[in-house]
């Protein structure tokens, strides 16, 4: 392009460097536009050199981007709100959010551009995203006083953001605000705001906005029924579930996986497996193949009943059905195994595990090592222990050793602990003392007392 006569226009320059930016090469824009920069027969405009800011935010250089922002003024151009946002994403990216904040109150002040709803956004997504929800109330205000007013995207991010930190009724007190100024809230907003009441155990609020929503035109979307449903399922309310699932179908939505496995997962919870498994084979007759998660709910629910062979069969039918046992279903089987002292089938379906070559997570390694422990089988959980190194689990092993009777065993377990900087806690002292009290052992109960 650049030896090409007559030289192809800035808008083609631009396309090219569009592209290169959507394909993540960066470093590769930025070596394109300094060169443009440097032969100075190629046209740079304001959109180049945003393209360029763009390129620095995302490899992390800020200064470079606010350099950039020098050449428009040498070149006689005069950043616009497109320029600024840019740089606003750049600083947020890199979390620099006092100063994001503190070029916002430039631009006003300086009136360097009139801010558009992109831009304040922008700085609202980026102060909720983390967690600064009572700047992002503060853009609110400024927004209000000036030229461009808030709308409902805006108020719906920082619903959702106090939802999430557990601020729920400031949330309601945003919500209602919204809707005296005559900003209407859309589904969006209900769904963000009946998660979080649902979420944080307020299911008769919840229940209010949900009925709520048809006043403003708003009907809810299988996403809204499902968290309804599984927030009552949780609180153990099935029959107020029963009743979403209902109207659900009444108002023309269908029932989906997530549906039915949080309907099942309430009656796990309650004992009520014959009617999880109704609900299970419900799903299969209606076409609505169950997948791993509805697997492993019930098969939970099988172990709460003690009945092994039902939750195996289940555990042979995934793979049957084309599906893959993930870490949770595995850590279900192992620890519904080692309760019932199963300990040969556990031990296979570790073996098992291992052949996936899925990496166990840390409850998971727990539920192995709490198991092989309690069920005489300390050498191997002390070797399990060695592998990955955790004091917590160090502290669950010692008193599954003291439960077994191996206090000497328990006590060096702890010098281990501590040459490895991982501190034992009261607890574990306790548990240990106290077993060396029973066997009348005062010298060694001395002894860890003074430890």
């Amino acid at each position: 392009m650049v030896l090409t006569s007559p030289l192809p226009s800035v808008i083609e320059f631009d396309k090219l460097l569009g592209r290169v930016i959507k394909l993540e090469h960066y470093s590769a824009a930025i070596l394109m536009y300094k060169h443009m920069c440097f032969l100075g027969f190629i046209p740079v405009d304001h959109y180049i050199m945003t393209r360029a800011i763009i390129c620095y935010s995302f490899l992390n250089r800020i200064d470079c981007s606010f350099s950039v922002l020098g050449s428009f003024i040498k070149r006689g151009y005069a950043p616009n709100v497109v320029t600024f946002t840019t740089l606003v994403r750049g600083l947020f990216r890199a979390r620099m959010i006092h100063e994001a904040l503190e070029l916002l109150e430039w631009i006003i002040c300086v009136k360097l551009c009139e801010p558009n709803g992109v831009l304040y956004g922008t700085i609202i997504d980026g102060l909720c995203k983390e967690g600064n929800t009572s700047a992002a109330i503060q853009v609110l205000r400024i927004m209000e006083k000036g030229k461009c007013k808030p709308d409902t995207i805006m108020y719906s991010t920082i619903i959702d953001s106090l939802c999430k930190h557990k601020m729920v009724n400031k949330a309601l007190t945003l919500f209602s605000e919204m809707i005296d100024k005559g900003i209407l809230p859309n589904i969006i907003t209900y769904n963000c705001l009946i998660h979080g009441l649902c979420r944080n155990g307020k299911w008769m609020k919840a229940k209010k906005v949900w009925v709520g929503m048809v006043d403003f035109n708003t009907y809810p979307d299988v996403r809204t029924f499902n968290m309804l449903v599984d927030a009552l399922c949780k609180d153990g309310r099935i029959d107020d579930a029963e009743y979403v699932i209902d109207t659900m179908i009444q108002r023309g939505e269908s029932p989906n996986i997530v549906t039915y496995s949080s309907l099942m997962d309430g009656y796990c919870m309650l004992g009520r497996i014959a009617d999880a498994r109704r609900v299970f084979d419900l799903m299969n007759a209606r076409g609505m193949h169950p997948d791993t998660h509805s697997y492993s709910i019930l098969i939970k629910g099988y172990f709460k009943i003690m009945k092994v062979d039902e939750a195996m069969q289940l555990f042979r039918e995934i793979k049957s059905k084309g599906l893959k046992p993930n870490i949770v279903t595995y850590t279900t089987i192992l620890q519904g195994l080692f309760r019932m002292g199963e300990l040969a089938t556990a031990k296979h379906v570790i073996n098992k595990m291992k052949a996936t070559a899925l990496i166990p997570d840390f409850h998971a390694y727990c539920v192995i090592l709490d198991g092989l422990s309690k069920n005489g089988h300390i050498n191997e959980a002390l070797q399990l222990l060695e592998k990955i190194g955790s004091d917590r689990i160090g502290l669950d092993i010692t008193m599954g050793l003291c439960e077994a009777g191996k206090l000497r065993e328990a006590k060096g377990l702890l010098v281990k602990m501590k040459e490895d900087s991982c501190y034992p806690d009261d607890l574990a002292y306790n548990t240990i003392v106290r077993g060396f009290v029973k066997r009348d052992d005062y010298v060694e109960q001395k002894c860890i007392l003074k430890k």
